[in-house]
């Protein structure tokens, strides 16, 4: 019983098996940075945080950390992939930008990350 008798990997088993020799197999992993990923943020004004990236326009990323009025511009290429903690970092919070209130009209509506915005430097 038993005797000559081999399982062949399929379906769901197959899939794993592929998976994990990708994973032992010693290749870097491809990191993406999207938008709703988080990003540790070290020594900001603020002291640093997290923040979540709200737009990628070219080569600039859009985020948000504390307020969500509050949006922090930073040049793609100073994010990086951090494999020991598996998280995107970086230095310095970047350039910052106020959402404007809206005046008396009772309109409640976020604008989008490049419209009504005034500038601030940190």
């Amino acid at each position: 019983m038993g005797e000559g008798l081999r399982l062949q990997p399929t379906g769901h088993l197959a899939f794993l098996i592929e998976k994990r020799k990708k994973w032992y197999s010693g290749e870097k992993a491809v990191h993406t940075l999207a938008v709703g990923d988080r990003v540790a943020v070290f020594g900001g004004a603020d002291g640093g945080g997290i923040g979540i990236v709200q737009e990628i326009v070219g080569d600039d990323i859009f985020y948000t950390m504390f307020n969500p009025n509050v949006i922090y511009r930073k040049p793609v290429k100073a994010i990086e992939w951090n494999d020991k903690n598996w998280r995107w970092e970086t230095t310095g919070a970047g350039a910052m930008r106020k959402l404007e209130q809206a005046m008396g009209n009772g309109d409640a509506r976020r604008p989008a990350v490049g419209e009504g915005l005034r500038r601030e430097r940190l």
